[in-house]
């Protein structure tokens, strides 16, 4: 189980996760659950729980999704983001009978970004 907290702050906010990685019937190690992504016009941090593999993928094509976008303002971000979760949801969750959605991986994303 994933345990991961945004903590809203008077400059910014504290974002943290565990970082137990369980394989059922496998291994259990240590492993960073938590990507950031530094942009010119914003940052971001990701949390997630759940497949790491899916949720690896998924940063990866929200990432590419901001930068094919060239997104810096607010509205333009989340419109990116939206896109590509949804592309992922659609494409790679959906489909996948294997994937019960009490299974379905779970992020939390924070986002910092510039307002001048």
């Amino acid at each position: 189980m994933t345990i991961a907290a945004g903590f809203p702050c008077k400059d910014g906010l504290v974002m943290c996760a565990d970082t137990q990685e369980i394989i059922p019937g496998y291994v259990k190690t240590d492993t960073e659950k938590m990507r950031v992504i530094e942009g010119t016009q914003f940052n971001m941090v990701f949390a997630g729980a759940g497949d790491a593999d899916l949720i690896d993928m998924t940063v990866q094509e929200m990432e590419i999704a901001l930068t094919v976008d060239k997104a810096s303002a607010e509205w333009e971000i989340r419109k990116s983001l939206k896109t590509a979760l949804l592309d992922v949801f659609n494409n790679h969750i959906l489909p996948d009978t294997d994937i019960l959605p009490e299974d379905r991986p779970e992020m939390l994303i924070a986002l910092q970004y510039d307002t001048s």
